[in-house]
């Protein structure tokens, strides 16, 4: 049902936020750490015969060039475990690089093509 938030999908028993340490401007986000991240959580396999869980996975709440104040979520993360959590939130933190100088934002549109 699209009209739900979560257009009928089902969802995560835990919701933990990743909390900024410290206030900045993200200049990095490494999406293979995220990746990882959300394949532990159990949103991909990590070998051919496992499960994967369509309720758990990474909600990104901060993106690069976005200002943070310490204290302020970055993520989300969605699981149906808690055993991983910890790792997870490990991997999530390095993922994160913040700047007290503004990075470049990324170009999200390099070209429209007109027909």
């Amino acid at each position: 049902d699209y009209r739900l938030p979560y257009y009928g999908l089902p969802q995560a028993r835990i919701k933990e936020e990743l909390i900024a340490d410290r206030a900045g401007y993200i200049v990095e986000l490494d999406a293979l750490k995220v990746g990882h991240g959300a394949m532990l959580l159990g949103a991909g396999r990590e070998k051919l015969g496992d499960s994967v869980d369509p309720a758990v996975g990474i909600e990104l709440i901060r993106k690069c060039g976005d200002f943070v104040k310490a204290g302020e979520p970055l993520a989300i993360m969605h699981a149906n475990q808690s055993t991983r959590l910890p790792v997870v939130r490990e991997l999530l933190r390095k993922a994160y690089r913040l700047s007290d100088i503004p990075g470049n934002r990324p170009v999200l549109v390099y070209q429209t093509v007109q027909a």
